[in-house]
């Protein structure tokens, strides 16, 4: 905006630290990301057989800053639709990449009936690993590797 020359250049993405530090490969399951507020708000379709990243999971709600802090309630409001395609005791994680090299990352791992009563953080996200492996569909396999063999 102001004529300056510029490149983006790639780094480090707070993707990239939720892949290294929580063990997660994308290409075994799948991953889908979406900012909390936006997943609840418009009802985000999504498959719980592949890992889900909800992002900024401590703002939940609110449209703009706040000085005096957020309110950590509407994590209930997540529970509750989370609720629906998992367990009550499924493992999830609350993930804050540190954002200094000297810094250990905060990782929580809690079961999901224990989110509404976690702490979080404006840059907090969650963590919520497939509930169980996908099932292959033997005629789409057959069908590609009819075609990779002519």
């Amino acid at each position: 905006m102001e004529g300056f020359p510029a490149c983006m250049l790639p780094g480090i993405s707070a993707e990239g630290c939720h892949f290294a530090e929580l063990g997660i490969d994308p290409s075994k399951n799948g991953c889908q990301s979406f900012e909390a507020t936006d997943f609840l708000v418009y009802k985000r379709k999504f498959d719980n057989r592949s890992s889900l990243i909800l992002w900024q999971i401590g703002v939940i709600g609110y449209a703009k800053f706040n000085r005096n802090g957020y309110k950590n309630s509407p994590l209930a409001i997540l529970y509750n639709v989370l609720k629906q395609h998992y367990p009550s005791e499924h493992e999830v994680t609350i993930y804050e990449a540190s954002p200094y090299s000297i810094c250990d990352s905060i990782i929580q791992r809690i079961s999901l009936k224990e989110l509404p009563q976690v702490v979080v953080n404006t840059i907090s996200t969650l963590y919520v690993p497939p509930k169980e492996r996908s099932f292959r569909d033997k005629a789409m396999l057959d069908q590609l590797q009819k075609i990779i063999k002519e």
